[in-house]
This record gives C-alpha cells, sequence and structure tokens, in this order.
C-alpha cells in the first residue's frame, strides 16, 4: 500500500502536457474580459498624454526662461552703450563731440564683431533679393551697372546664414541712349563724314 500511495504521489507532482491538459489550464485560468483590457489600454493611454502635456508644459516653460536670459544678456550688452550716448551728452563739448560719436560707433561695431553680425553695404554688387530691399530704381548710363546696387539708404545686418535686416538700396536700370544722346551722336557721325 506504501508503494501504492507513492506512485500516486508522484503521478500528482508529474505534469504532462496534452492538448487536454492545456484546455483545462485556459479554463481554469481566469480570462481577463474585453472590458477589462479597454480599461486597460485606457489607463495606458491617459498616463501617456498625461505624460506628453507635462513634457510640452516643460519644454514651453525652459524655453521661455532661456529667451528671456538671452534677451537679458544683449540688453544689458546694449545699455553699455547707451550709456556710452548719456556720457558724451552729458561730458563733450562742442568739438569733442565727433569723437565721441566715433568712439561710441567703434564700441557698437566691436560689440557687432563679438556677436558675430555682418554689416551689409552693398554699393556696386549685384542686387540680391535674400540680402537687399530695393526701395528704387537709379537711371545709369553704363550697361554694367543694370541691375546693381547704386545707393545704399539704409544698412542691412546678417549674423551667419540669418539676415537680421535687409539693405535699403536703390538698384541701377540701364535703359539706353536717351532720344537727346542717338542725336547728338548721330551729329558726331556727320560731323567725320
Amino acid at each position: 500500500m506504501e508503494e501504492k500511495q507513492k506512485n500516486k504521489e508522484r503521478d500528482v507532482y508529474i505534469e504532462i502536457e496534452t492538448p487536454e491538459t492545456q484546455k483545462e489550464q485556459q479554463q481554469a485560468a481566469p480570462q481577463a474580459t474585453e472590458p477589462d483590457q479597454a480599461s486597460e489600454w485606457q489607463e495606458k493611454y491617459l498616463r501617456l498624454a498625461a505624460d506628453f502635456e507635462n513634457y510640452k508644459k516643460r519644454t514651453a516653460a525652459e524655453s521661455l526662461e532661456l529667451r528671456k536670459r538671452i534677451e537679458s544678456e544683449i540688453f544689458r550688452q546694449v545699455l553699455k552703450l547707451y550709456d556710452d550716448f548719456v556720457r558724451l551728452e552729458q561730458n563733450a563739448q562742442p568739438d569733442q563731440l565727433a569723437q565721441g560719436i566715433r568712439a561710441i560707433r567703434e564700441n557698437w561695431q566691436k560689440w557687432m564683431r563679438e556677436n558675430q553680425i555682418e554689416i551689409l553695404n552693398p554699393i556696386g554688387e549685384a542686387f540680391d533679393p535674400h540680402l537687399h530691399e530695393a526701395v528704387m530704381q537709379q537711371p545709369v548710363a553704363d550697361p554694367a551697372q543694370d541691375g546693381r546696387v547704386t545707393d545704399v539708404l539704409e544698412l542691412g545686418y546678417r549674423r551667419g546664414d540669418e539676415v537680421l535686416r535687409h539693405a535699403k538700396v536703390a538698384v541701377g536700370r540701364y535703359q539706353g541712349p536717351t532720344e537727346t544722346e542717338n542725336v547728338m551722336k548721330g551729329e558726331d557721325d556727320h560731323d567725320l563724314g
């Protein structure tokens, strides 16, 4: 009888997977119902959506803070130049005014170089709509000046590839010789003949 119990105990602990036992296990295991799964996915979605909203708010706040710090640093630097104007106004004698203005301009240009800001003064260059804003056309006698910048009304500025302000320019427009010039040229031809 002891032997039967041992065999019986052995039979209890030996598990052989057969299609029938797999079915039994599936039936015995609690099945997640569709509403439970949907609720679980909805909860995951809501957590993910909330995390994303928090991320957007945090990055927006960080971006705003960074912008404020950069602007403040720029304003501090520009205010130094303003202080130069105030000192000039308060202390300069009329004969020293031009010298003071030159010193301020040099300080300003130094600041621009330190911040990689390039002055656009394109006289004689071909008109480039990416760098220049044409505000007027000027007649030119030389056809080589057609489409070239003949005058700069307001300097432009560029930092790297970014144009901070387009140069406002006058662009040459060749219209050919005038009627008067043609008549005079014709008279010169008669004098030769």
